[in-house]
């Protein structure tokens, strides 16, 4: 696995880490539920071809505290909207999972122009009454990677402390995580995102 290089943006006041990593046309990834503690297989497959461009959204890891000022989810679609502007992703194409495949369909939906293309992997968001997802908040610790994952361990591993993080540090900020999430999406992701997706 390569390093990618990282660089930091302000968004409301608040740093927010970008990670860069291949060469290529630009492909903008918004991680899902959590974020992403380090650069995971997965992008270094995408940047063979691809210069990948990974912001880490307000809360997430390398993200800082800024989704403390983010109290709608309107706030959340228009910071990540100037997330993506400063991180160069304008006109590229997008890929989200969970968390971060809401807000790039989000993005999609209200400025087409700015997304080439888009792929979205389990995508929050969208709401069947029919079968309305588990809430992800009302769980226990130990059964969240069993709802959020089809492999339990492989979750536990993406989220284990990465190398060199301050362990007292680390419970925290993936509980900031969940509060930055819980923050956009709750109840239960459902932001009426099928309205605007025509």
């Amino acid at each position: 696995m390569s390093e990618p290089q990282a660089f930091s943006i302000e968004i409301n006041g608040f740093a927010t880490r970008v990670w860069q990593a291949g060469s290529g046309p630009r492909l903008g990834f918004l991680a899902g539920f959590g974020g992403l503690p380090r650069w995971v297989p997965f992008l270094d497959a995408l940047a063979r071809e691809r210069t990948v461009v990974v912001p880490s959204l307000p809360g997430f890891p390398g993200g800082d505290r800024g989704h403390s000022v983010l109290d709608s989810h309107l706030d959340w679609v228009l910071a990540v909207r100037e997330l993506l502007q400063k991180a160069g992703l304008d006109g590229a194409d997008l890929a989200g999972g969970s968390v971060g495949g809401s807000f790039a369909a989000e993005i999609a939906a209200i400025w087409p122009q700015t997304v080439r293309r888009l792929a979205l992997i389990a995508p929050w968001g969208l709401f069947d009454e029919q079968e309305p997802a588990t809430d992800p908040w009302a769980q226990r610790a130990p059964d969240v990677p069993g709802l959020l994952c089809a492999d339990p361990a492989r979750w536990n591993e993406l989220k284990a402390a990465p190398e060199g993080a301050n362990s007292p540090e680390w419970p925290i900020e993936q509980t900031r995580a969940a509060e930055a999430a819980a923050r956009a999406f709750w109840p239960l992701g459902n932001t009426k995102l099928e309205k605007r997706l025509p």
